[in-house]
């Protein structure tokens, strides 16, 4: 159904209304990348309509080795799988990618801010397997001629044998809406 367009005198119906509400999609289980830095397709996906805008809010919550101090491995990068003619401008939080920095849960950490395109890989800092981190992204998704999904992928920043997690169970997340 098109993105509902309201004129006076018209009259409201369920299907309309509900075309305008705000969806989410959750990753159920956690995901796990072990060695390998080519990109993955998770459960995080938006479905699009030709010539549609939509906004969107993702909660990308992971846990992931340190790459400094000598640890050398994990991370996370991630990035979308769009229709082509799509843009996906889009700004991104997350813990900055800087060698040896000590990360601390308490105090917190350097954070990166950055507004990449869609298929920018953006990358972010962990500082263990057992240390639940989040990375914030917000931004807009204009659908060109091809209608298609806005599929989340993700991977290793640097292969390592200790995994790189995307957290499920509703802690990785994505709110959408069609604006236009």
């Amino acid at each position: 159904m098109p993105f509902p367009q309201w004129f006076a005198g018209q009259t409201i119906t369920a299907d309309r209304l509900n075309a305008a509400r705000m969806k989410m999609v959750a990753q159920s289980e956690n995901q796990e990348v072990v060695n390998s830095t080519a990109l993955v397709p998770t459960e995080i996906i938006i479905p699009l309509e030709s010539g549609a805008t939509y906004w969107y809010q993702l909660v990308l919550t992971y846990t992931a080795s340190n790459t400094g101090g000598g640890m050398g491995g994990g991370g996370i990068r991630w990035a979308w799988d769009v229709p082509t003619g799509t843009s996906m401008p889009r700004q991104t939080a997350s813990y900055a990618l800087v060698d040896n920095q000590a990360i601390s849960l308490i105090a917190g950490g350097r954070i990166l801010l950055r507004s990449p395109a869609a298929t920018t890989e953006m990358r972010a800092e962990g500082s263990g397997p057992d240390n639940f981190h989040a990375v914030l992204e917000y931004g807009s998704i204009q659908v060109g001629g091809l209608s298609g999904e806005a599929v989340l992928q993700f991977a290793q920043w640097n292969a390592h044998s200790t995994p790189t997690t995307l957290r499920g169970a509703t802690r990785t997340r994505v709110f959408y809406t069609r604006v236009q």
